[in-house]
């Protein structure tokens, strides 16, 4: 996130040199000039992780929606959000090909390559603009007019001779970015079958008119000499002539059949490539999509959850200066909402860092035996005042001699206590939450079950994915979404202690998380 001030945040945490500016950086100036998401062209990363693009999103202090309307009074801009993406994951997992010769590349609307198997750093610095070649200008011909269809958002093929050979390109556009990604293929790649059958039926024809001939030189050898004595042999050596000729010419036909079969086969098969290409150029692009799309949901989210709090902690602060000194009690309970609402951005903030140690691996442990009742009891004392606000009834049932399990205390707490509110928040006043623990042979396996709204079973198994939160489609539950980071972050705790965790539900009856810890033996 690049803010107005200059101030650059990082998610996953990251450094940039200290005279890195994100305002003077293309995805800052573009998003801005151009008020809408933009994605940039190649460059080089500031953090040292070689050459990326990046999609990046203005925000502005209203997010329902952008500044389309040039008359409204502008909106103060708040900075800039940007989603990168390196050159080495876009080509593992979008231009990675199976033919051994071939590449997938990809252009912008102008026809600069934005991304190519082949590009390198070099020498190019991170302040510096990095320069791509632009397939418009090249002297060909054929690959010109391919690319001008590819530009122009076509969808289809074309062949041409360049880097030391004959090549087709299947291309494609890619319609959220106004790009088009191409997929070059020699052509002897394709057409190898075809001419390795080609070969066969030619040197088969060559042998046989080459026997022909000996056959012929040596028949008219022996009758110029013996004329005199075998003209009746004449006729036999014709026949035999003849004989040979029919039998080649049957031997000839069965072969040129066999070939053009094989020639046929590879045809389709060619077909067939061509169709499992296209099919993985569009769900390429089905991908695309839906990154594109998570992402601006996660924007939108952070955007308001920061908001908020700051608009309610402003406009407390605000009544508290005008409150006459002796107002004693409304200040206290002004303050109390200011607190809490410095507690809920700092909690939103805690997650991301969380979230970043998770996935970078940072994350330390602080390992020994625990015994699962103290974080039973540590966790509820920390919901306990939600759960009575709906009158929630929570119970517990531990067997006598559960033995202790091993990890991080305060950890599973953070575990526990979001499984609780998550419980509190889902179900519905006078309902029942319990937390059960079963011993296993190696390990403890802990439950949290609720009688709340339950999960549908197209969601089941997407709740533990980052940023993915489950619409309720109901005006009763529009509070009840969360920020989509909570169950991400107990999955990777869990998991970091070498445990798994998963969920059951029924919808309309309740949900019951499970999850496993190591117990001592």
């Amino acid at each position: 996130i690049g803010l107005t001030n200059g101030v650059t945040v990082l998610y996953p945490y990251d450094e940039n040199p200290s005279s890195y500016d994100p305002r003077k950086r293309e995805w800052y100036i573009k998003a801005v000039e151009e008020n809408k998401n933009i994605w940039t062209g190649i460059y080089v990363d500031a953090g040292g992780s070689g050459l990326m693009i990046t999609s990046a999103t203005p925000v502005y202090a209203e997010t329902s929606y952008f500044r389309t309307n040039t008359r409204a009074k502008p909106l103060p801009l708040i900075g800039v959000v940007g989603m990168d993406v390196t050159l080495e994951t876009l080509i593992k997992n979008v231009l990675s090909i199976e033919e051994r010769n071939g590449y997938a590349f990809i252009i912008d609307n102008n026809g600069n390559i934005v991304a190519r198997p082949d590009l390198e750093v070099g020498d190019a610095r991170w302040d510096e603009s990095f320069e791509t070649e632009n397939l418009l200008e090249t002297n060909n011909t054929e690959l010109k007019n391919i690319v001008k269809n590819m530009v122009a958002g076509n969808t289809g093929y074309g062949k041409s001779s360049f880097e030391g050979g004959e090549k087709y390109i299947a291309y494609a556009p890619i319609n959220s970015t106004g790009w088009s990604i191409g997929i070059v293929v020699p052509v002897r790649e394709i057409i190898k079958p075809a001419m390795d059958t080609k070969e066969k039926i030619e040197d088969a024809t060559n042998k046989t008119g080459y026997k022909i001939q000996q056959t012929t030189l040596q028949m008219s050898a022996e009758i110029s000499e013996k004329t005199h004595k075998m003209r009746n042999m004449v006729f036999l050596m014709i026949i035999l002539s003849i004989s040979i000729i029919s039998l080649s010419a049957i031997y000839l036909g069965k072969n040129i059949k066999y070939y053009a079969k094989k020639l046929e086969e590879s045809n389709i098969q060619l077909e067939q490539k061509v169709k499992e290409r296209t099919k993985e150029l569009e769900e390429s692009n089905k991908k695309l999509k839906e990154l594109d799309k998570l992402k601006s949901d996660f924007i939108s989210m952070v955007s308001h959850d920061l908001k908020t709090p700051l608009t309610a902690i402003k406009t407390s602060a605000q009544v508290l200066e005008t409150l006459p000194e002796k107002n004693i009690r409304q200040k206290k309970e002004i303050l109390k909402i200011i607190i809490r609402n410095v507690d809920r951005q700092a909690r939103l903030v805690d997650d991301l860092l969380d979230l970043s140690k998770i996935e970078s691996g940072r994350m330390e442990l602080k390992i020994e035996p625990i015994e699962l009742s103290d974080i039973i009891k540590c966790s509820i004392e920390n919901i306990q005042q939600l759960a009575d606000e709906k009158n929630i009834e929570i119970n517990i049932d531990l067997p006598e001699k559960l033995p202790n399990i091993i990890g991080d205390k305060d950890k599973l707490i953070q575990v526990l206590v979001n499984l609780l509110s998550n419980a509190v928040k889902f179900t519905q006043n006078y309902g029942k939450i319990l937390i059960k623990a079963i011993a296993k042979e190696k390990n403890v396996e802990v439950r949290v079950k609720d009688t709340g709204i339950g999960i549908k079973e197209l969601h089941i198994n997407k709740i533990f994915d980052k940023f993915y939160r489950v619409n309720t489609n109901s005006k009763s539950n529009a509070s009840l979404s969360g920020t989509g980071l909570g169950l991400a972050i107990c999955k990777g705790i869990i998991e970091a202690h070498g445990g798994k965790i998963w969920a059951e539900s029924e919808l309309g009856k309740g949900s019951t998380f499970i999850f496993t810890l190591k117990s001592v033996t």
